[in-house]
């Protein structure tokens, strides 16, 4: 029987290709006949604020342009996809008959504060005839309302398992679900270490020693975390994916491959981020490293990974947390925790699909 998933895998984002990358490489590894739903809806085209995103891309038309070619060699090249696109929900109906295992997984897709997150397509509403399975998806949030909670266990009902990122929202789930749920870990996780380093070329894009910033937003919290860490360890100040300055550095890079991003972490000597996937990789690669939080909405993700792993003092509110980002992680014990959650999340998505295959 053949495995369809449907994920965001359709922005110039590193951790979204890669995830997407992560769960459809996990399947082909097993044997499975797997393959990503070309679903690409038109607000991750425009954002949600299309005059915003319009006026970046006129202002960064190069940039921009490059990210578009980047996103395209990496679906043909690694996520294998030569369908046309689907932008309309109603055009899932193609596959509301077919007879396969349905698997929505990844970043933020049951998140309410996104538009994917009000989308019943990551709800597989569409699917009249196959199994339906949830694996690694983001609620992103777990201050959720018992009636909106109620509305996502209602749509998911017939859900054969969910496996949710998140652990703090797992009992929340539970309460209201009829379904089998699960703390299961990112999907990047389903892939060893040695399978990312596959993918990079293993020399330094950055020779020098470097701290890198990717994704932070403006503030005097961020430029004083950097200045001081740079100075502390002699590094240079490596600003990446950054349309307009936000800090002082000695290199910058406003588009990245996938492959790029993963040279760029696993050589630094120190992460600085506001990003769930640099977070993850970052501790894949045992980096030292230290995250600020990204708008309120979107923060659940990073604090329950870091606080599963035992490593929520790496997370910077105030000047005085920057004394935390100094002191050196001891990665024996965090990594006995990741590989715990990385064991059994494989072991019960194998299960489940083994046990949709021989209904």
């Amino acid at each position: 029987m053949k495995l369809l998933i449907i994920t965001i895998h359709c922005i110039p984002n590193f951790g979204s290709l890669l995830q997407s990358y992560g769960l459809l490489q996990f399947f082909k590894m097993h044997g499975y006949d797997a393959s990503i739903i070309n679903y690409c809806p038109s607000y991750y085209t425009y954002g949600r604020h299309p005059f915003r995103k319009l006026l970046g891309t006129i202002l960064n038309l190069s940039e921009s342009y490059k990210q578009h070619r980047i996103l395209k060699r990496f679906q043909k090249d690694y996520l294998h996809l030569d369908a046309p696109k689907i932008k309309r929900y109603t055009d899932l109906a193609s596959y509301s008959e077919v007879r396969s295992i349905f698997i929505v997984g990844g970043d933020q897709l049951w998140n309410s504060h996104h538009p994917c997150g009000k989308d019943d397509a990551y709800k597989l509403s569409f699917v009249k005839n196959g199994y339906k399975l949830s694996y690694g998806t983001s609620i992103g949030r777990n201050n959720l309302s018992d009636a909106e909670i109620r509305e996502l266990a209602n749509k998911t009902d017939d859900f054969v398992s969910i496996g949710l990122r998140e652990q703090s929202t797992v009992s929340m789930l539970s309460k209201f679900s009829k379904t089998i749920v699960y703390h299961a870990a990112d999907p990047v996780l389903l892939l060893e270490k040695n399978d990312y380093l596959h993918l990079i070329k293993r020399e330094r894009i950055i020779k020098e020693k470097y701290i890198l910033v990717y994704l932070a937003t403006k503030s005097d919290l961020l430029s004083k975390t950097v200045k001081e860490l740079a100075k502390s360890y002699d590094l240079k100040v490596v600003h990446c994916l950054g349309r307009s300055k936000k800090i002082d550095y000695d290199y910058i890079f406003k588009s990245n491959s996938p492959q790029e991003m993963l040279n760029l972490i696993y050589n630094a000597d120190y992460v600085v981020s506001a990003s769930f996937h640099a977070t993850v990789f970052s501790v894949l690669f045992e980096k030292q490293f230290c995250t600020l939080l990204p708008e309120s909405n979107t923060n659940t993700r990073i604090v329950d990974w870091l606080n599963y792993c035992g490593l929520q003092k790496r997370i910077l509110t105030n000047e005085s947390d920057i004394v935390n980002a100094k002191s050196v992680i001891d990665y024996q014990p965090v990594m006995h925790k990741v590989d715990c959650l990385i064991d059994s999340s494989k072991k019960q998505l194998i299960e489940e699909i083994e046990k949709c295959m021989k209904r």
